[in-house]
């Protein structure tokens, strides 16, 4: 099932000026719709992927080395709030983004 996914605006303009390469911005879009819209339950359940039990977040982590731009690894951290997944809705509430030398 594929949930109907809200990213404020504020977090899809600092998604959109991230130091990614066109290819690496596409794999981003992709790890978003198959990995945060058709996350599995047993994923969004399972307690090692939320910051506290008591919490209605889980927490994604995406990471990709950028050998079509920079050749930098980046991740990128989705906190996701899923309080409305009964009724098929996950808001991503919180994004953030590291990057650092890749050593070969």
């Amino acid at each position: 099932m594929a949930f109907e996914l809200h990213i404020r605006d504020e977090d899809q303009a600092y998604l959109d000026g991230l130091p990614l390469s066109g290819r690496a911005k596409a794999k981003l879009e992709d790890f978003i719709d198959y990995a945060i819209r058709k996350v599995p339950s047993g994923f969004r359940n399972n307690p090692e992927n939320r910051p506290s039990p008591d919490k209605l977040v889980f927490v994604l982590q995406f990471f990709l080395v950028d050998a079509w731009g920079d050749d930098r690894w980046h991740t990128i951290d989705f906190t996701v709030d899923d309080s409305q997944a009964a009724d098929g809705k996950l808001a991503v509430v919180f994004v953030d983004h590291a990057e650092g030398e890749w050593v070969r």
